[in-house]
Parts: structure tokens; C-alpha cells; sequence
């Protein structure tokens, strides 16, 4: 069994009856198409994620509306559709903040909205290895994240961004930080894509064909245990 995040392996390890070999291979980004861009100096927040139950949508905006008291310029631009999209609006514009709030609905190309934003924001309450995360951190985008599943293993607290729990003040505190201290936005942004370079396609790729190999060679690998 491949997971995509030690997270996800020992979660499977804990509740499988009979598991198999483990072997953790993480999502990979293409480091060229997101290639680092410049960070704005206007302070806009994007979060790419679909507008469902489990990305807490929700205790962003709760979030938002709380750095909009320090940050007066703050914008938001959601990536993404789903079902919870009239629920959002209606809580956007609840907390008085709809009119920061661009959501942009489904993209072919997401590249766009990020380089339009000086950070990054995920709130969900699970995640394996998100996909969304590790593109935003490969175009130089210091993320703020909530410290679920695999994403402590992408991000380390203060490095590349913050990790977070999910209270609206908890994850408005960390945004107005990246927005407001001096040089911080960069510092992380430049980490982050350092980061990213871990989860190069390349690499992944390589770690994939040798599993291939291993399984090929005729070797039994122990079950219940991760092996690579």
C-alpha cells in the first residue's frame, strides 16, 4: 500500500486488522509550471480548496473578519466551488466582509490567484498530503494551516508559515503576522519554496519506481510495518 503521508500510514496501521506493507510516498508539485512570482505588497489572502464541509471555509472567514479590525486593506480570493459556496456567502456577509471576499469559483489555472496573494490560508479539519498546499508553497506563498494530517509534515511551524488550530483567533493571529511584520512574508515565502523542492516530481517519481522494483524483485516485505 503507497500513502501519501506518514500521517496517513500509521492512521492505517492503528485501524487496519491485517495491513499490509507501507510504503510513504507524498504528493508531488511540478516546480516550473508554479514557479516562484513576486509577493504583492497588498495584503491579500488566498485559499484554494472546494467549498466543502471537512475545508472549515467557515473558520476562515470567522478568521478573516478578525484580521479585517487590523489589517483594514485585507482581501480574500477563494479558489473553488462546492456545495457550502451559499452557505459561505451568506456567513461573509453576516460578519460584514463580503465585500473582501472574492470567491472566484472553479479555475482552470490557479496560478493566477495565487501570485495575486501575499499568503496562503488552509483551514480544513482533515487532510492527507493537500495537493493545493504544496503548490502554493512552491510558488513562494508563506502558508497559514491548520495542523491536520499530513500538513506538519510540508510545513514546520515558524518556517515556511504557521501552524495553526482551528479557533478563528488562533488562525487570525498568524495571518496578521505574516501581513504586518516586516520581511516575514518573504522570509517564509522563500522557505516555503525551498520546502516545496522536497516533493519535486522528479524525486517522487524516482521513489515510485524503485517501490516498483522492490515489489518486482520477488522480495515479500513484512506486513503491518511502513518499509519505505
Amino acid at each position: 500500500m503507497i500513502c501519501n503521508s506518514t500521517d496517513l500510514a500509521t492512521g492505517t496501521l492503528e485501524r487496519d486488522i491485517d495491513p499490509p506493507p507501507i510504503v510513504v510516498i507524498p504528493n508531488g508539485v511540478d516546480l516550473d509550471r508554479y514557479a516562484p512570482v513576486p509577493l504583492p505588497s497588498e495584503p491579500v489572502i488566498v485559499v484554494v480548496a472546494n467549498l466543502i464541509g471537512y475545508k472549515r471555509h467557515d473558520l476562515f472567514l470567522r478568521a478573516l473578519e478578525v484580521v479585517a479590525r487590523k489589517v483594514g486593506a485585507v482581501r480574500a480570493v477563494l479558489v473553488g466551488d462546492g456545495p457550502e459556496r451559499g452557505r459561505l456567502e451568506a456567513l461573509a456577509l453576516q460578519l460584514g466582509i463580503s465585500d473582501r471576499v472574492d470567491f472566484r469559483g472553479q479555475v482552470a489555472d490557479p496560478r493566477d490567484a495565487v501570485g495575486s496573494a501575499r499568503v496562503a490560508a488552509l483551514t480544513s479539519v482533515h487532510e492527507g498530503l493537500p495537493n493545493a498546499l504544496l503548490e502554493t508553497m512552491a510558488m513562494g506563498r508563506p502558508c497559514v494551516a491548520t495542523a491536520v494530517g499530513g500538513v506538519p509534515e510540508m510545513i514546520t511551524d515558524g518556517v515556511e508559515g504557521f501552524l495553526v488550530g482551528d479557533h478563528p483567533d488562533a488562525i487570525a493571529d498568524r495571518l496578521i503576522h505574516v501581513l504586518t511584520v516586516d520581511d516575514e512574508a518573504e522570509r517564509m515565502g522563500r522557505a516555503a519554496r525551498e520546502r516545496a523542492a522536497d516533493f519535486d516530481w522528479k524525486k517522487v517519481t524516482e521513489r515510485t519506481q524503485d517501490m516498483y522494483r522492490i515489489a518486482l524483485s520477488g522480495d515479500r516485505l513484512p506486513r503491518g510495518r511502513i518499509v519505505i
